[in-house]
């Protein structure tokens, strides 16, 4: 299999920063571009709309600075950034689908019991609902174990 497109989902949080790391590191070793995608729910998750949309546009513009601001380390990797609007796990999903992606790269908080429940769990959905492989990436998962991981992955056959 060959991979030349990687999707990466990213809410900001620190284990979503690190799988973009690793997926920009499987990037750079496989030549494959990378999508990077935000999914905004406006308000915050669960919450409604309340008024217009254009009572969230300076919330929006901001969500979408911080998500170009991830960028690979390796000026050969191509990346191309995603704001979307809606379900997380829906928009990863059709994201992927319309993109022909190969590979999801996600993190995972790790999250269990009530609070898992609770929160439900959009690494799991896309997991379920993937066109793809989906790789995750422990929350705990340090730099160097990340390293590592990628040289094994890249010369796999």
């Amino acid at each position: 299999m060959q991979l030349r497109r990687i999707l990466c989902p990213v809410d900001f949080s620190e284990c979503s920063l690190r799988a973009a790391e690793y997926a920009f590191g499987l990037a750079q070793r496989c030549r494959a571009t990378v999508e990077i995608v935000h999914v905004w729910q406006p308000g915050g998750k669960g919450a409604e709309f309340r008024g217009p949309m254009s009572a969230y546009v300076g919330e929006e513009a901001e969500v979408g600075r911080a998500l170009e601001r991830i960028r690979p380390a390796f000026a050969d990797v191509a990346c191309r950034h995603h704001l979307l609007v809606g379900d997380p796990a829906d928009e990863i999903v059709t994201l992927a689908i319309e993109h022909q992606i190969d590979l999801i790269v996600i993190g995972t908080h790790g999250r269990t019991g009530l609070s898992r429940w609770i929160l439900g769990s959009v690494a799991e959905t896309i997991l379920r609902k993937a066109p793809c492989p989906v790789l995750t990436c422990k929350h705990s998962l340090e730099k160097e174990t990340v390293k590592v991981t990628e040289a094994r992955i890249s010369f796999a056959t």
